[in-house]
């Protein structure tokens, strides 16, 4: 690759990024993005690292039931099998190791809320955006 075409890319990169971004980090503070709110984002978001814990390995496994050699095309039908199976692994995941361990750790027993935490649990709200 040649050294302007990377900086094309690498330009091209911050300015995609930028255009996704800055609606959410420079709209008003107080106000929460209805889309990175809703209850699938914010699932999503509990099991962020489990996604990217699992996914390459459910690509590896992605590969052989489609039948197609690793890496060969087919972008659509492997991205769609492999974000299907890298959510299901990433709930179970979060489900068996995360969750578990908060209640190992407290003794089998949830931590109390503290009283911000619980008033905002009964109202059903956010946090403070930072």
């Amino acid at each position: 690759m040649e050294p302007l075409e990377y900086a094309v890319k690498i330009l091209c990169g911050a300015v995609m990024g930028y255009a996704l971004l800055a609606p959410i980090v420079l709209a008003e503070p107080g106000r929460h993005h209805r889309i990175l709110a809703s209850p699938t984002a914010l699932m999503l978001g509990r099991w962020s690292y489990a996604l990217f814990l699992w996914h390459v390995a459910v690509l590896m496994v992605t590969f052989p039931i489609l039948g197609v050699p690793q890496f060969s095309g087919y972008m659509f039908p492997v991205l769609v099998l492999t974000v299907v199976l890298s959510v299901a692994v990433a709930s179970v995941s979060y489900a068996l190791v995360e969750e578990r361990r908060v209640v190992r750790c407290s003794g089998g027993k949830l931590p109390a809320l503290s009283a911000t935490a619980a008033r905002m649990a009964t109202q059903k709200q956010l946090p403070p955006r930072l």
